[in-house]
């Protein structure tokens, strides 16, 4: 069985994580990211954080599905035959 996980700052053991979404950017970037961010329950000292795979993945599929439905154009006829 594995280890009781306990926060490293209250010491209380740590059956679940608090989630939060956040958001996160690079540096000298204006773009913002989708992240979230993972805290002890008990003290809510922030544990981890990462840019939030659910939002990426729905981003993904919605390009795609708009990629594969938006009408591609024709190209020119040069008049040969």
């Amino acid at each position: 069985m594995a280890k009781e996980l306990r926060c490293p700052k209250c010491g209380k053991p740590i059956a679940e994580l608090r989630l939060d979404a956040i958001k996160a950017s690079l540096e000298e970037q204006d773009r913002k990211f989708p992240a979230v961010k993972f805290s002890c329950p008990s003290c809510r000292t922030v544990l981890g954080a990462q840019i939030d795979p659910v939002a990426v993945m729905s981003g993904t599929v919605k390009g795609l599905a708009s990629a594969m439905t938006a009408k591609r154009p024709q190209k020119p006829s040069d008049g040969k035959s």
